[in-house]
C-alpha cells in the first residue's frame, strides 16, 4: 500500500488562487450593486471550516514557536477593533471585509494546523515550490498554443487568480522561498525550477515581478560557491544572451516592460499623499474603514454591468484624481485602516528578520532573509493583501510558514548554544 506524507497533501493548497475559474465565479459569487461577495471566500470559508475539524480531531503532538503566530493574532485583533468602529452593516462594507480577514484567518488556521500535527515545514515547501513549478510550465504551454505568448507581440501570460501581475509578483515571492530552502533540492531540479519561474515572470510582463527575480539570480551567484563548472554555464549562457540580443527580442514582444513609469500610478499616489496631509488625526491615525475610501469593488461592478468604461478606473476626491485601488498594499492599509496599522505591518515584518539570520550558520543565512524583503516589495507595486482574496490566502500562508519556521530554527539554535556553554 502507498503512503502519501501529509506534506504531500496539503502543498496542494498554492494552487488555491487558481481555481477560481469561471463556473465557479459564476455559480459561487454574489454581486449586488457596489458589491462582490467573491467564490474564493466561500472556498475560504470552508478551507477553514475543514482545517479547524481536522486539527480538533487530531491529539497534540507539535510543539513549535507560538511568538509569530501571537504577533499575528495580535495585529489581526488590531485590524478587525478599527474595522468594526467603521461598520456600516451594508453589503459593500462588508464584502471588503471579508476580501481581506478571510485570508488572513485561512492562513492563521492552516499555520495552526502544520505545529500541531507537526508537519515538517522545510518539507511542504518543497512540495509547493514543486507543484507550483508544474502549473508555471504547463501555463506558460498553454499560453504559447493558444494565445501566441512569445509568438505575438503585446501577449502576456493569462492565468486566474489575479491576473498576469499578481501570478508575477506570487512568482517572485515564490522564488525568494526556493532559494531560501535550495538545500531542500538536488541542484540541477533547484536550477530547473529556478529558470522555470523566472521564464513564468518574464511571460507575464510584469516589471514589478521581473526586478526582485533579477536581483536574486544577482544574490544568487554572488553568495553561493562559484565553481568552474558554474563558471563555464555562467560564461555560456552571456554568450548566449549577447547573441540573441534579449532587450530587442523583449521590446518587440514585451513592450509594456519598456514603458516609462506609469503616470496613473504615480499622479494617483502623489494625489493620495496630498490628501492624507489634508486629513485629520483620526483619519490618518485610523483610517477611513473598510470600503470607506477605495470604490474598488464598486468599479468592479460598474464595468460588470456596463455602467464605466472599464478603463475609466478612477474617482475624484476634493479635486484629486486618484485610482479605484492604488496598487500598493501599504497605502491602500494606510486610508482604510490608518497609519498605526501600516507601523504594525512594517514591524512585523522586521521583528522577524533578526529570526532568519539566526536561522542557519552558513551561507545560505544569507538567503533565508530574502523572502520578507521580497514580500514587502511586491506588495508595493499592487494591493495584493486587499484586492484578491486566494492570493492574499496564500501570501499570507507561505509568509507564516517560513516566519514560524525561522524563528523554530533560530530558537533551537540559541538554546542549544546555551545548552554548550553549560
Amino acid at each position: 500500500m502507498i503512503k502519501i506524507k501529509r506534506e504531500t497533501v496539503f502543498a496542494f493548497v498554492i494552487f488555491m488562487p487558481y481555481i477560481e475559474r469561471r463556473a465557479l465565479d459564476t455559480y459561487l459569487s454574489i454581486r449586488t450593486d457596489d458589491a462582490y461577495f467573491r467564490a474564493m471566500l466561500f472556498v475560504l470559508l470552508f478551507g477553514i471550516a475543514a482545517i479547524l475539524v481536522y486539527t480538533a480531531s487530531k491529539p497534540k503532538t507539535g510543539t513549535g514557536t507560538k511568538k509569530v503566530l501571537f504577533f499575528y493574532v495580535c495585529y489581526f485583533l488590531y485590524m478587525f477593533c478599527v474595522a468594526i468602529l467603521h461598520l456600516k452593516l451594508e453589503p459593500a462594507n462588508i464584502s471588503v471585509m471579508l476580501w481581506f480577514f478571510e485570508p488572513m484567518i485561512f492562513a492563521f488556521c492552516f499555520v495552526r494546523m502544520c505545529i500541531k500535527i507537526k508537519l515538517n515545514i522545510p518539507v511542504l515547501f518543497s512540495r509547493m515550490i514543486r507543484y507550483f513549478a508544474v502549473y508555471v510550465l504547463i501555463t506558460i504551454v498553454y499560453n504559447v498554443l493558444f494565445y501566441g505568448l512569445f509568438r505575438k507581440s503585446g501577449v502576456r501570460m493569462t492565468t486566474p487568480g489575479g491576473g498576469c501581475v499578481i501570478f508575477a509578483y506570487t512568482t517572485a515571492f515564490v522564488f525568494a522561498l526556493t532559494l531560501a530552502y535550495r538545500e531542500c533540492f538536488p541542484q540541477k531540479v533547484f536550477m530547473v525550477i529556478a529558470l522555470i519561474l523566472t521564464i513564468g515572470v518574464v511571460a507575464c510582463g510584469s516589471r514589478g515581478g521581473m526586478w526582485p527575480i533579477l536581483g536574486m539570480w544577482f544574490f544568487y551567484y554572488g553568495f553561493s560557491q562559484l565553481t568552474k563548472k558554474r563558471l563555464v554555464i555562467t560564461m555560456t549562457a552571456f554568450i548566449t544572451v549577447l547573441i540573441l540580443n534579449p532587450i530587442s527580442m523583449l521590446q518587440t514582444y514585451f513592450p509594456h516592460l519598456f514603458e516609462k513609469g506609469n503616470k496613473a500610478r504615480g499622479t494617483s499616489s502623489s494625489n493620495l499623499m496630498a490628501l492624507f496631509k489634508e486629513s485629520s488625526i483620526v483619519e490618518q491615525l485610523f483610517g477611513h474603514g473598510p470600503g470607506g475610501f477605495f470604490h474598488y469593488q464598486k468599479w468592479i461592478m460598474d464595468v460588470a454591468n456596463n455602467r464605466r468604461y472599464d478603463w475609466d478606473n478612477y474617482d475624484y476626491v476634493k479635486g484629486y484624481q486618484v485610482l479605484v485601488q492604488p496598487h500598493n498594499t501599504y497605502i491602500y492599509m494606510l486610508y482604510e485602516y490608518g497609519l498605526i496599522a501600516v507601523i504594525l505591518l512594517v514591524l512585523f515584518l522586521l521583528s522577524n528578520m533578526y529570526a532568519c539570520w539566526k536561522s542557519d550558520t552558513n551561507r545560505n543565512k544569507w538567503f533565508m532573509l530574502l523572502p520578507i524583503p521580497v514580500f514587502a516589495f511586491v506588495n508595493c507595486f499592487d494591493s495584493i493583501l486587499f484586492v484578491q482574496p486566494g492570493t492574499a490566502a496564500v501570501l499570507w500562508t507561505l509568509l507564516l510558514l517560513y516566519l514560524v519556521d525561522v524563528n523554530k530554527r533560530a530558537g533551537f539554535r540559541f538554546f542549544k548554544k546555551e545548552h554548550k556553554k553549560e
